[in-house]
């Protein structure tokens, strides 16, 4: 999936991805939030995304 986000937004994700550095040094991928950002979506609309092993 591809999706477009204007520079400002972009700006505002990767800050908010810092802020979520883990102790290791490890900071979530764009990838990542889009998924998390799904999960969330679908759940407030009360379906449930298949569990991750």
């Amino acid at each position: 999936m591809n999706i477009r986000l204007d520079d400002e937004t972009l700006a505002l994700l990767d800050e908010c991805r810092a802020e979520q550095r883990t102790t290791q040094g490890n900071i979530p991928t764009r990838s990542d939030v889009v998924r998390q950002a799904i999960e969330a979506y679908l759940r407030g609309l009360g379906k449930c995304p298949p569990a991750h092993d």
